[in-house]
């Protein structure tokens, strides 16, 4: 009769521990998951960076270039 009760408790004990490396795989899932968005969040936004240092080289060029024309033309007349 002891045997089975004490089979008993390690049973259910068994039990619990499922339930909580369950409830713990579930928030590690979760984490991974915040991280993955994370991290592609973290790659649009550097993405976003290169493309707008880009852009904005691209109009300090032109700008200059404009400046350099504009000044050459009235230092002609």
């Amino acid at each position: 009769m002891k045997m089975i009760s004490s089979g008993g408790n390690i049973l259910s004990c068994l039990i619990n521990q499922r339930y909580t490396l369950k409830g713990a795989q579930r928030r590690i899932n979760a984490i991974g998951n915040t991280l993955g968005l994370s991290n592609h969040t973290m790659k649009l936004i550097e993405r976003r960076f290169v493309e707008d240092k880009y852009v904005i080289l691209a109009g300090l060029g032109v700008t200059l270039l404009v400046m350099y024309f504009e000044y050459n033309s009235n230092s002609l007349l």
